[in-house]
């Protein structure tokens, strides 16, 4: 199970989101308010297009190219198939004749089993990693237009009410989990521990495909100088501006972290060789003309190519010396370019 356990955990993700829009589908058929008709074929389209990215996701899988990101994966991977027992039974019932409050309670159970953790995390964590884009928001709408017809339709019940409380405050607390491990909060990419944990992983699939990669190390030139003349504020936004536009420059299946500061650090998986200065050419020219709120800004890039040796993250450190060394050569002759 090892090797595919990701491909086997986005099977079951993938599995749970037919789940529900088989259910939201047969609400949508069987409910004779008109009200109701057409919310639960809104709730039916926006699974279907959840259902989009997470095919996308399991194709990825297939190829072996999804690196792990749990600690204890097979115990994921055990919760999810009792979650998908647990909602399957949940189909029958939906086929049967109900009144109102007991639709909404099996949606209800519907949604808690798909705000676990497990679930929450393969989809915040791996939405980089496929062609298939959702909107930022789109989990969020789904469960907000949920809750909303949910309090409308069973305020008269106040141990429904209460459910609905708690699948809110449950949303909330899984979401904040998932961005905070993963997610640097200024520049909404990778944090510099949920980049080493996943470039570890992937570094283990490009070392098993024996797949050329490349690192880059991206420093802001003079950033002290933007602080000292702009403000800490406009600092801030010009980090998160130059981590976007890093995102933006880059592959889906590619990595980008804040190393630290205002240093950033790429990990592109299966390039060309040779291709590597282009791409860090591209991250270069797109931040310069950029100029956030008016700033000019300029970057100095490091880079690396090799066929990756490392299956530990102790490894990783000669490739990082050897872009950081670049790096640093690139800000001692004249800055604003790449030194590969």
């Amino acid at each position: 199970m090892k090797n595919n356990i990701m491909q086997k955990i986005s099977g079951l993700c993938l599995e749970l989101d037919k789940v529900a829009f088989e259910i939201y589908s047969s609400f949508s058929k069987l409910t004779k308010n008109t009200e109701l008709k057409k919310f639960w074929a809104i709730m039916a389209a926006e699974e279907q297009l959840h259902l989009k990215f997470w095919q996308s996701l399991h194709k990825a899988g297939e190829k072996n190219r999804l690196p792990d990101i749990f600690d204890e994966p097979e115990l994921a991977y055990t919760e999810l198939k009792k979650i998908i027992f647990n909602t399957k039974e949940l189909i029958k019932q939906s086929k049967k004749s109900l009144d109102i409050s007991s639709t909404f309670f099996i949606a209800y159970k519907l949604e808690f089993n798909m705000l676990h953790p497990a679930f929450e995390m393969t989809y915040y964590l791996m939405r980089d990693f496929v062609e298939v884009k959702m909107p930022e928001d789109s989990y969020q709408k789904h469960i907000d237009e949920f809750l909303d017809m949910f309090t409308k339709y069973t305020s008269d019940k106040p141990e429904l009410e209460m459910l609905g409380k708690t699948l809110q405050r449950l949303w909330k607390e899984n979401r904040a989990l998932a961005l905070q491990t993963s997610q640097d909060s200024l520049t909404e990419i990778l944090n510099r521990r949920a980049f080493f944990d996943l470039a570890q992983n992937m570094a283990s699939l490009a070392q098993r495909n024996q797949f050329n990669t490349g690192l880059l190390m991206i420093d802001i030139d003079k950033f002290k100088d933007i602080n000292d003349q702009y403000g800490h504020q406009k600092g801030d936004m010009v980090l998160k501006s130059v981590a976007q536009n890093i995102k933006k420059s880059i592959r889906s299946s590619d990595l980008v972290g804040r190393y630290g500061g205002e240093e950033f650090i790429v990990f592109l998986s299966e390039i060309k060789e040779g291709s590597l200065f282009q791409a860090a050419e591209k991250i270069r020219v797109n931040i310069e003309a950029s100029c956030p709120n008016g700033i000019r800004v300029t970057v100095s890039i490091g880079a690396a190519e090799n066929v990756f040796p490392a299956i530990n993250i102790s490894e990783l450190e000669p490739f990082i010396k050897k872009a950081d060394a670049n790096l640093y050569e690139a800000k001692a002759t004249g800055r604003n370019k790449v030194v590969y």
